[in-house]
């Protein structure tokens, strides 16, 4: 009777801390406390003062000295005293920026605002959230905006570019926009598709799961599907959704991955958590899922704003160095924040998935 006394105690206890430990809103608490690993070594905020409003959802590229980085600046307008305190969160313009950065991930000038325009030389207004990846030698970005609809529905799409560089100016430039259209479309809202590059040409993830890619022609902007797979459900954290481009790393292809999961209510605001994991596939067609992490990769330095609301990480850019994954991060809606993340210790979080 006692060991099953005991058997029950020890039970209870074991559950209680699998549940703590589990709980999206103690996980920040639960690596901090030592219960969970994290393969996260370092992280690192760079802002831009000269820039009003706020900067994030970075993406980067190698140079061949330094990085290129974009990022989203969300500039308030300035009408906004005129503006009800309630309207003044959406009283702003979305702008794509770009500046260089030294080895170390310091801005070496004033970033550079991007502007725009279609194939029919219109303007694109609020491009956000650009991916970059290098394509046989030119930079592609990949972003996103709101088009026309022909009702009150918001329509959200993904365009595509070239930026290149001036050699006299040294300024970026953004060619040959084209809207990406993929005929098996699901969403009203379509973001976060996952460039990568393979035998020199651009593919996207178009989602997780199914693990679907399609490749886009870049001169038409049509994108044709090369493969859809279901996967088995190893993330019990919210949908999956794309975030950083997928690089070549070792024999696979890798990515950081983001869901969304609400947690407790904050006032009258929901609370809500922005989660960052990593996943593989392979490097070879039809680029079939392999392995993915269980639980979110969080640092003891993150989601540690007070009285915010908004508990994001939002992965949008990698490069690999040496041992290290640096992952360039949207943190809260209002920061820029490089991960630096353990090679050897992620490959140890990854599981194998069945597809």
């Amino acid at each position: 009777m006692r060991r099953l006394s005991l058997a029950v105690l020890f039970g209870f206890i074991a559950i209680s801390a699998y549940i703590f430990i589990a709980s999206i809103r103690f996980l920040p608490l639960s690596y901090k406390a030592g219960f969970i690993s994290s393969p996260v070594d370092s992280i690192k905020r760079i802002s831009f003062p000269e820039l009003k409003g706020t900067c994030f959802n970075p993406s980067l590229i190698k140079l061949e000295n330094g990085y290129l980085l974009t990022f989203r600046w969300d500039e308030p307008d300035r009408c906004l005293k005129n503006l009800a305190k309630s309207a003044r969160w959406s009283a702003k313009t979305i702008h794509v920026c770009v500046v260089e950065l030294t080895n170390d991930f310091t801005p070496i000038n004033t970033p550079e605002v991007l502007s725009f325009t279609d194939q029919f030389g219109k303007e694109i207004l609020d491009p956000a959230d650009m991916r970059i990846i290098q394509v046989e030698g030119k930079i592609i970005g990949i972003f996103n905006t709101t088009v026309p609809s022909q009702n009150d529905e918001t329509i959200v799409r993904l365009f595509s570019t070239e930026l290149r560089k001036d050699p006299v100016s040294s300024k970026y430039q953004a060619f040959d926009c084209k809207k990406l259209n993929y005929e098996n479309s699901k969403y009203a809202i379509e973001k976060n598709w996952t460039p990568f590059v393979f035998e020199n040409e651009l593919y996207l993830v178009y989602e997780i799961s199914p693990h679907t890619i399609i490749k886009p022609d870049l001169k038409t902007g049509l994108c044709r599907l090369i493969d859809e797979s279901a996967i088995s459900d190893e993330w019990r954290y919210g949908a999956l959704r794309g975030g950083t481009p997928a690089i070549k790393s070792d024999n696979s292809y890798l990515s950081f991955f983001h869901s969304v999961l609400p947690a407790a209510r904050m006032s009258h605001h929901q609370s809500y958590y922005y989660l960052m994991g990593c996943y593989t596939f392979s490097s070879a067609a039809p680029f079939k899922i392999q392995s993915m992490t269980t639980l979110p990769i969080i640092h003891k330095d993150l989601y540690s704003l007070r009285f915010n609301h908004r508990k994001i990480l939002y992965p949008s850019g990698i490069v690999e160095n040496h041992k290290q994954y640096v992952v360039a991060c949207g943190e809260n809606d209002e920061h820029i924040v490089f991960v630096t993340v353990d090679k050897e210790k992620l490959l140890k979080e990854l599981k194998e998935i069945r597809t």
